[in-house]
């Protein structure tokens, strides 16, 4: 019986994630590591779709492999920087980002990402928000840093904002399904109604 070699795993993972066999995908990418435990492309593949397929917990020890071999992997930090969130390990989401940070201050998805570790922390929300209107300021049409900056403001109860905000997504991203959603959640309290007139609701500071 003929050995498998890591050319005709990688082959056979990227099949089964063509088809949207994410498991199969994951076992494949488990057998690479068999022959090569760090293996980073393998490692990234299983520590990004643990975390996409909600288990970010058992992502952190493959997207670490991955960044011992690759450290500079902007991707792969970015993931585990999100694992650690959702596992409810801010401190260590927010010391990778700041790594991510200084290696470039203006990384966009690292700020983004900074903003949304520190909301999840009571007495850091008002970083947050500074870190995202710096964030809009620099790009208005950034749809990630408008949606927190939406969801913080619904969270304070300031309906009109939050869907200043929506719309604004909208406006650059007319398909963006979070926004659409996001928008459709607020209209159905009474603080936000769609005109008679059919015209676009105008809710909010802009």
């Amino acid at each position: 019986m003929t050995e498998p070699t890591i050319d005709g795993l990688l082959k056979k993972a990227e099949s089964h994630a063509l088809n949207g066999d994410w498991q199969s995908t994951i076992d494949s990418m488990k057998q690479v590591l068999k022959l090569d435990p760090y293996h980073s492309a393998a490692n990234r593949t299983i520590g990004t779709l643990l975390l996409e397929t909600g288990d970010p917990s058992g992502a952190i020890p493959f997207l670490r492999r991955c960044l011992a071999d690759e450290p500079g992997n902007e991707e792969a930090s970015a993931a585990l920087a999100r694992a650690f969130a959702q596992s409810g390990q801010l401190k260590e989401a927010e010391k990778t980002l700041m790594g991510l940070l200084d290696e470039n201050p203006e990384n966009r998805t690292a700020l983004n990402l900074l903003a949304q570790t520190l909301i999840l922390q009571d007495d850091r929300v008002t970083e947050a928000v500074q870190i995202l209107a710096a964030l809009v300021q620099t790009d208005p049409t950034d749809p990630e840093a408008l949606y927190l900056m939406g969801k913080v403001y619904q969270s304070a109860g300031d309906m009109d904002s939050a869907g200043d905000m929506f719309q604004q997504i909208l406006r650059h991203h007319p398909g963006d399904e979070r926004a659409s959603a996001a928008l459709a959640e607020l209209r159905q309290a009474p603080e936000i109604t769609a005109p008679s007139n059919g015209a676009e609701a105008r809710p909010g500071i802009l």
